[in-house]
């Protein structure tokens, strides 16, 4: 909006001036809008381009850096697991050393796979006493059977 003002009182405004006071053209008599296309055509395409124009040697001309520093650094910290943060052990903005710890996260989740993990493990053991037993069973089973079975022969 500023580019376009500061062409127009470049272009526009003095051919306006010129037609209205040393002319002595009235607005709506002799200045309607046709006219006033047609009488200013030339100033508005030029005030166009010199828009144009000055808003790209703004852009080309925009101070620029590459060798800019920080006066803080920021790293972000993202933990190998997702969860929720329990606890943090460091203030804002504090300065910490590698090995530090900065924050602990919400363990409750893996608490309770781990306790229903070693449940289902008994549960297996379990089933692999009575397995056994089964087999223990069904040997003895065998053997019972095998003596019957030569002593009829």
């Amino acid at each position: 909006m500023l580019e376009i003002i500061l062409c127009s009182l470049v272009t526009v405004l003095p051919d306006y001036l010129y037609r209205r006071y040393r002319q002595g053209k009235r607005i709506g008599h002799e200045i309607t809008l046709f006219s006033v296309w047609y009488e200013l055509r030339f100033g508005l395409i030029t005030c166009l381009m010199l828009t144009v124009a000055l808003i790209t040697m703004i852009f080309y001309f925009h101070p620029s850096t590459t060798s800019a520093t920080l006066y803080y650094r920021t790293v972000p910290i993202i933990p190998e697991t997702v969860g929720r943060v329990a606890e943090v052990h460091v203030d804002f903005s504090a300065p910490v050393k590698k090995g530090d710890v900065i924050f602990r996260l919400d363990n409750s989740k893996q608490q309770a796979a781990l306790r229903t993990a070693g449940s289902k493990s008994a549960e297996v053991d379990a089933a692999m006493v009575a397995a056994q037993a089964d087999i223990m069973k069904a040997e003895g089973q065998l053997q019972e059977a095998k003596p019957r079975h030569c002593a009829a022969a």
